[in-house]
């Protein structure tokens, strides 16, 4: 069977490390190609032949060749917009990392290509008059939370799906509304440790924090406001046990005003010397703040994604995460994850961390019980064998041999 993986590998996507934990051991299984676009910036892959994705009709040709194409659709335009043409004239199996993708056809249509109609009417298309109404407050940038989770525009990522794969059961809930046609399969988001194979080029806590024997808070990823490091700075700041002994690393790239936002609330709420943000680091340097930390803080709302790389990675690393109760991170065993309600942040999340920042025996069940939960639900090797199991079927279910 032969498998076109299409991907980005850019260095500024998660959904890059993603393909980079499937590729090896799906090339072990099937006959596989990637396909990514060229930024300039992006990860080596030597596990699997790699092609360079232009949305033309040579690639477009190329493409129909293989016995399966499967795309990944994400709301970043700009490592997914040559993925997105493509699968709308190529049919192929649609791995949805995120849950919402209204922002991603508003810039898309309305935005890069000039024509907020278009966006307007395929709301309605798919919502009706209500989905006309919100795409009018979305293109006024009055539109909130309640607006993007009630007309998440996934459809136009799906029209030429073969077969969808998901990472959460809500999102297989999103994608089931959409019709019984087309298969969905419900899998966990796969890590591989080998990108942790610059081990021995991690930097150590001591290097890290020089001597800081305070508990470490670490978010790790991308930083932007969904996070909810603000609210993580004025729990700190609002507790004595917390702001004593606390010391938080914010540790991502983000755009320089929301950093800079940061750095200046945790001035005028004087804890400063109590917060650290690093801004964009190298994957070494990252796994080595999450190696050293305490104590994981992973809150997410409004939640986009299907599910969270930078959740399991700091699960896979044994360490107890803080998370807000929504979305996939709801779907969480209660022994790997302290949840906080989003209509009561404040004051549980204050409860959480000091909970965690107080019993040093339960940071050690809690992250002893997260990494083996993301070595069972999180492995690559299981997840390629159900990705090329999956791909059989759908072949199956099309009348199509192997």
């Amino acid at each position: 069977m032969r498998i076109a993986w299409v991907t980005p590998l850019a260095r500024g996507s998660g959904i890059s490390k993603y393909s980079l934990a499937v590729v090896p051991a799906l090339a072990r299984l099937v006959d596989l190609e990637v396909w990514a676009p060229v930024t300039g910036d992006d990860y080596p892959c030597p596990a699997a032949p790699v092609r360079n994705l232009v949305a033309d009709e040579a690639t477009e040709d190329a493409l129909q060749a293989y016995d399966h194409v499967v795309f990944s659709a994400g709301n970043n335009p700009a490592f997914h917009t040559e993925i997105h043409r493509l699968s709308e004239r190529v049919s192929g199996i649609v791995v949805v990392h995120d849950k919402r993708m209204s922002g991603f056809f508003h810039d898309l249509w309305a935005v890069h290509g000039r024509d907020p109609a278009r966006y307007a009417a395929m709301m309605r298309y798919y919502y009706g008059r209500p989905g006309e109404e919100a795409a009018r407050e979305i293109l006024a940038g009055r539109a909130g939370v309640d607006t993007y989770d009630a007309f998440p525009l996934v459809e136009p990522a799906l029209w030429n799906a073969t077969g969808i794969v998901v990472h959460s059961v809500e999102a297989a809930g999103i994608v089931g509304r959409y019709g019984e046609s087309v298969p969905v399969a419900t899998l966990g988001l796969p890590f591989d440790p080998s990108a942790m194979r610059e081990a021995a080029s991690m930097p150590s806590r001591e290097q890290l924090v020089a001597g800081d024997e305070r508990v470490l808070l670490v978010s790790s990823g991308g930083v932007f406001e969904q996070k909810r490091l603000d609210s993580v700075i004025r729990a700190i700041a609002a507790e004595p046990r917390l702001r004593d002994v606390a010391l938080l690393a914010i540790v991502g790239g983000g755009r320089d005003s929301y950093l800079d936002a940061l750095a200046r609330l945790a001035t005028d709420l004087g804890i400063a010397d109590s917060v650290r943000i690093t801004g964009r680091v190298d994957d070494a340097t990252m796994y080595g703040w999450i190696a050293a930390a305490d104590i994981a803080v992973n809150l997410r709302y409004p939640s986009m994604e299907s599910s969270s790389l930078s959740l399991v990675e700091q699960m896979y690393l044994g360490v107890p995460v803080v998370v807000t109760d929504t979305s996939y991170y709801s779907e969480l065993p209660a022994d790997v994850a302290l949840k906080v309600p989003v209509a009561t942040e404040a004051d549980d999340l204050r409860r959480a961390l000091i909970t965690l920042v107080e019993d040093g025996a339960l940071r050690a069940r809690m992250g002893a019980a997260a990494a083996d939960y993301a070595r069972r639900r999180h492995d690559p090797v299981a997840y390629a064998r159900r990705i090329a199991e999956f791909a059989v079927n759908v072949r199956a279910r099309r009348g199509e041999s192997s």
